[in-house]
């Protein structure tokens, strides 16, 4: 009887390691080229030899001693610690109407915005422009408002009972654009012979962003 017992479980055993190694046998996967061709490509490391990555590189901070570029590069600003100035303070790029520049506007902590036509506004994250600034047509950004009223009216077939319902009224708002500032009457036409006292309420929106020149 032990010995059966024994010859079962040696089976048993036998079995899960060959299903085990099947398991592995069918999950590899077979090399794509011929070694030593087909390597995962080498990591950037502190080495002194060249080193040159094909993909994009992003880093949060770059200190270096010279940059080499071979191809097109695109820069928001450079500043030249040599003469303690900013790369957009020597070839100075315009707003339209040409009386402040682009490196004005982010000295301010503005954002300049191309608004099409080669025109480039300054977005302001307040209601209104900088002391010597002007506000350029409606640009703007706006945000919703809200305001609860209250609405008079008839309680169901009774006549000459009314009820009251509060409802709220909303301004509606708009991304950066060239937009008036939105303002909504909310009014309602229940109006009857028993419900007369209706409140009427209006919502205008906040400017949170202005475009200036």
């Amino acid at each position: 009887m032990k010995t059966q017992l024994f010859d079962a479980l040696k089976v048993s055993v036998l079995a899960v390691v060959i299903s085990f190694g099947l398991s592995y046998a069918f999950a590899w996967t077979a090399p794509t080229a011929t070694p030593p061709t087909g390597n995962v490509s080498a990591p950037i490391n502190t080495g002194a030899g060249l080193q040159t990555k094909y993909g994009n590189l992003t880093v949060a901070n770059l200190g270096t001693n010279s940059i080499i570029v071979s191809g097109s590069a695109t820069i928001n600003d450079v500043y030249i610690t040599s003469i303690g100035k900013w790369a957009s303070e020597l070839y100075p790029v315009n707003l339209v109407n040409g009386q402040h520049t682009v490196s004005q506007c982010s000295g301010l902590g503005g954002s300049s915005v191309d608004i099409g036509g080669g025109n480039k506004l300054c977005k302001f994250a307040s209601a209104s422009c900088p002391v010597g600034w002007a506000k350029y047509g409606n640009w703007s950004t706006t945000s919703n408002t809200n305001v609860n009223y209250k609405l008079n009216t008839v309680n169901g077939d009774i006549r000459g009972k009314c009820k009251s319902e509060y409802r709220v009224c909303s301004s509606g708002s708009h991304i950066f654009s060239n937009t008036t500032k939105e303002t909504v009457v909310c009014q309602t036409w229940d109006k009857n012979e028993w419900c007369q006292d209706n409140e009427y309420a209006s919502a205008t929106a906040v400017i949170t962003e202005t475009g200036c020149y």
